[in-house]
């Protein structure tokens, strides 16, 4: 589950993401066949003929479908859907209507983004969230390489040091600084 998405996973799992109960995918330059079940809240993932994992009280029960590759190159072939029987889903199940908003981070690695001090860059990707494990001490500002005109922008924030307390987080956009200022928690 991403983008506000949640579930309760089956099985293997981290948080709400699902892993598999085995290993079923067959290695390049093989097809992998992938036959995914979404029903009532419900999510199944069979690979290659048995189910692997899945989850339950999904929200969002009705919306969006997207296909990716986490890291190397992927090919799709004869990708079919077919839409089962409503199962009713209320607007509260349903994913928002797409009100045009553009993804800075493709949530895979830094592609479109430069660190201004590269030899001591400290940001990683990890699963759809950027990392800085060392603050945002100077040399650690993380830039765009897109530049963009008037533009609106959602963010999410989680701040975690030893000691507790507040964080200042600058966030820069065209030149100017805007605070930000976070009480974080203590780290584990």
């Amino acid at each position: 589950p991403i983008h506000g998405s949640s579930m309760k996973p089956f099985g293997r799992h981290n948080g709400m993401r699902s892993f598999p109960s085995e290993e079923r995918s067959k290695g390049t330059p093989e097809w992998n066949h992938y036959r995914v079940t979404g029903s009532n809240g419900v999510l199944r993932l069979a690979v290659n003929g048995k189910e692997v994992s899945g989850g339950e009280d999904c929200v969002w029960r009705k919306g969006y479908l997207g296909l990716e590759s986490e890291g190397s190159p992927t090919e799709f072939r004869h990708v079919r859907i077919m839409e089962l029987a409503s199962t009713g889903a209320t607007i509260a199940q349903s994913a928002p209507l797409d009100d045009g908003w553009q993804s800075l981070y493709n949530g895979l690695d830094l592609r479109g983004w430069k660190a201004s001090s590269p030899g001591t860059n400290r940001w990683q990707a990890r699963d759809w969230t950027l990392v800085n494990r060392g603050g945002a001490a100077p040399g650690q500002v993380l830039s765009s390489l897109q530049e963009f005109g008037d533009f609106e922008l959602i963010w999410d924030a989680r701040v975690v040091n030893k000691s507790g307390g507040t964080v200042t987080s600058p966030l820069r956009l065209r030149g100017a600084e805007l605070p930000a200022a976070f009480t974080a928690a203590s780290a584990p």
